[in-house]
């Protein structure tokens, strides 16, 4: 058992001291939606125009990073629709989105092409 205190180092960090408001540093919070997006815990979702454009696109031959920069999108925004719309046309026998858009593929099941 001791007696007295060891003084701390000035530098030393205080458990009442906020180390970022000393150093000027600020955290922002993204939005409870925004960030299930970027975490990837939540499917990005794009209107049903563009879901038609990048399927078309992706099925005349154009690579994803291709479709992505055409429309904005990260590559994984671009996948996602081509997946949904695969899945569709696999459980359901078309896409509604497609269907939709009147899109020449809404029954058909885009290849999806490996490097």
């Amino acid at each position: 058992m001791g007696y007295g205190a060891i003084p701390y180092v000035k530098w030393y960090k205080r458990e009442v001291e906020n180390i970022l408001g000393v150093r000027g540093m600020h955290v922002e919070k993204p939005a409870e939606d925004e960030l299930e997006a970027l975490l990837g815990l939540r499917e990005a979702r794009v209107p049903p125009e563009v879901h038609a454009g990048i399927v078309e696109s992706y099925a005349l031959g154009m690579g994803m990073k291709a479709v992505a920069l055409k429309y904005g999108l990260s590559s994984a925004a671009v996948k996602s629709p081509i997946e949904r719309h695969n899945s569709a046309v696999a459980n359901e026998g078309r896409c509604r989105t497609c269907t939709a858009e009147k899109s020449g593929l809404a029954e058909e099941v885009v290849d999806v092409r490996r490097r």
